[in-house]
């Protein structure tokens, strides 16, 4: 009696452990489109798919490496992050780190790359990016029909995938063997 039970809780603990594994907190939305900033931008919200418990940092390094101060970093509600801009940054590109604690306790860092366009300069892009969204809209339609449907998965969720895949198997080859072990050693007695 006591070894149906421990199999069954044995099994039982396997069949969530893979849940568990996968339930990593992510970045689901960062609210600059296109990745550029122009001189209206003052705010970055990173809104992630579940709590963040901890904010470990966030650092804005310019183009050369120099880290650029940021006027403030707040966490509320519980899964968003918005930091501030200063007030006068440089044109060029931008990168944005951050280090958070997710709900399950894992430390998820990633690095945000944005171009940063002051007025002046964002009024000649538009014009630019006007004729190349031009060009783009042909070639992305030539891609559509080519592509008949097929997904990208971002990087992370590909990685995540891996891990849950390599894990349900593992749980399920550990209960093969257990299942195994307990027929051969009925078979003796």
């Amino acid at each position: 009696m006591k070894l149906k039970r421990f199999i069954t809780l044995f099994i039982i603990g396997l069949l969530l452990f893979p849940v568990a594994a996968g339930a990593h907190t992510h970045l689901e939305n960062a609210d600059l489109k296109e990745e550029v900033a122009d001189g209206e931008t003052t705010i970055i919200t990173l809104t992630f798919d579940s709590k963040v418990q901890e904010l470990n940092s966030v650092n804005l390094t310019n183009e050369n490496g120099e880290e650029v101060d940021v006027d403030g970093i707040s966490q509320g509600p519980e899964n968003t992050v918005t930091i501030t801009l200063p007030d006068f940054l440089e044109n060029g590109e931008y990168s944005l780190f951050y280090s958070i604690v997710g709900e399950d306790g894992h430390v998820m860092e990633k690095e945000l790359a944005y171009m940063y366009e002051g007025t002046e300069q964002r009024e000649s892009s538009v014009e630019e990016a006007d004729e190349q969204t031009e060009e783009s809209a042909v070639k992305e339609e030539e891609d559509r029909t080519s592509a008949s449907g097929e997904d990208t998965i971002d990087a992370s969720t590909a990685e995540s995938n891996d891990n849950d895949f390599f894990l349900t198997a593992a749980g399920g080859l550990l209960v093969i063997a257990v299942g195994v072990i307990f027929f051969y050693r009925k078979k003796r007695a």
